[in-house]
This record gives C-alpha cells, sequence and structure tokens, in this order.
C-alpha cells in the first residue's frame, strides 16, 4: 500500500507487489533545486520548451520510487535514474542503484489539471 496527498487530491495505490505511488502540483521551485535531484543522463533528455512538466513529472516519479526502496539509498541525484520519456509515456524505467547493486522498476505517470501523478512497481 502507497498513499499520497498534495491538497485539495488524495492518492492511494494498493498492490500484492511493492508499489509506490506520489502526487504532486507543478511547482517552479524545482527548475531551482533541479541540481540536488537530477541525475547526470537526466540533463541530457530534459526539454527546455516543457522543462518543469519535465522537472515535476521526474521529481514525482522518484518520490514514488523511494516510497519502494528508500533503505540504503537516499540521494535522488546519486542514485536514481528515470529514464528518458515523453510526457505522454505510459511506461517509464526507472532504477534505485549503487556501485553493487541496482534494481529496475517501471513508472506511469498521469497530470491532471496542474499536477502529476507517478504509480511505480
Amino acid at each position: 500500500i502507497s498513499i499520497s496527498h498534495s491538497f485539495p487530491y488524495a492518492a492511494i495505490a494498493v498492490s500484492k507487489r511493492k508499489i509506490g505511488i506520489d502526487l504532486e502540483k507543478i511547482n517552479v521551485k524545482l527548475q531551482k533545486l533541479k541540481s540536488k535531484f537530477l541525475y547526470k543522463t537526466e540533463y541530457e533528455w530534459i526539454e527546455n520548451p516543457n522543462e518543469l512538466d519535465f522537472l515535476t513529472a521526474v521529481w514525482t516519479i522518484k518520490e514514488a520510487l523511494y516510497k519502494i526502496h528508500p533503505a540504503k539509498f537516499w540521494s535522488f541525484r546519486e542514485h536514481y535514474e528515470v529514464s528518458e520519456f515523453d510526457l505522454e509515456a505510459s511506461s517509464i524505467e526507472c532504477r534505485v542503484f549503487s556501485e553493487i547493486s541496482s534494481d529496475s522498476f517501471t513508472a506511469e505517470i498521469k497530470k491532471i489539471e496542474d499536477f502529476y501523478l507517478a504509480v511505480v512497481q
């Protein structure tokens, strides 16, 4: 089970497998914070005209991913990576990794008004 909220919405995901859900409002502050949470390869594909949407989607995916895999890895910038995607994608690859291991997951995102919802399994 995984729960998220961002006024005025709440979301819950239930699964027999590991699952993470996150809901985030689009926020311009992410443009100033991107150096703290983007993995080096993510800079290469985030599109400038849609930068804020991509930043919000990536942040939301990483928050949902953290709910599945929080233990040893706490740095979104160094240990959490989202593969290149377009904003209409139905399936997005993401992973949590270190020098000795890597766990891959699949994310789905949906834009709802000024919010992004991500579910990671």
